[in-house]
């Protein structure tokens, strides 16, 4: 059974099946959502003015308070760098870049903004738990956390970029059919991965579908599979 919820005579939210505490509204031009714990809602989209129009109507029930732009919701806090839209990186640093030394006469200005870049590369260590291919840019960055410098600000920004790129991994196989290349592919994966190991079990789903699929064709060719058939 679907529910709704009327905020006026053209704004319906309708209950997510797969989360009671979810409300979504959808048309041609605006999609917003709306998350409900006990007494606390967050609420995003695409357009500010039926935002607020929701906002408006939640007030005009129940007196809320508007705390703005999300910066903490049930403990987790938020951090915007307004890297939305920002043009993906393909590796964790510019390539060529080098962290110059602290002695270093012309590095650039210092990046006043302590907290700011504390924070972002507070993050980062984090991260680096499970995703090693920023492990070395992380490190870098958090050398300079008492005097950091417009230089080390922009490589964090790269940073951001890159891990916006690689949230989709790659998908990449050889087969060889005894010593002769026969299949081979490489593509950006449809779906994001959770973690690089979820990304990995796929590329490992997709490479023993054509497995599959190449031994069924010899078998019925030959009668015979061959052993030799082994992925690289």
């Amino acid at each position: 059974m679907e529910h709704g919820i009327f905020f006026s005579a053209h704004l319906l939210f309708r209950q997510s099946p797969n989360d009671a505490c979810l409300f979504l509204y959808n048309n041609n031009y605006v999609f917003m959502m709306l998350l409900v714990y006990v007494d606390d809602v967050l609420i995003t989209g695409t357009s500010e003015s039926a935002i607020l129009e929701v906002k408006a109507f939640l007030n005009e029930k129940f007196t809320i308070k508007d705390l703005g732009h999300a910066k903490y919701f049930l403990g987790v806090e938020s951090l915007d760098c307004g890297l939305s839209d920002c043009k993906a990186a393909a590796t964790p640093l510019p390539p060529g870049f080098v962290f110059p030394t602290t002695n270093t006469l012309e590095i650039g200005p210092i990046y006043n903004d302590l907290e700011k870049y504390r924070r972002l590369v507070g993050r980062f260590l984090y991260l680096g738990v499970y995703r090693p291919d920023v492990c070395h840019a992380v490190q870098q960055l958090s050398q300079h956390l008492q005097k950091p410098f417009f230089l080390h600000w922009d490589a964090t920004i790269h940073v951001l970029k890159y891990l916006h790129e690689s949230r989709k991994y790659l998908t990449g196989y050889c087969i060889f059919l005894g010593n002769a290349l026969i299949s081979w592919k490489i593509k950006k994966q449809k779906t994001t991965s959770r973690s690089s190991y979820e990304a990995k079990y796929k590329s490992m789903a997709h490479t023993v579908c054509e497995l599959l699929w190449i031994s069924y064709v010899i078998e019925r060719a030959t009668g015979l599979v061959d052993p030799s058939i082994s992925p690289t």
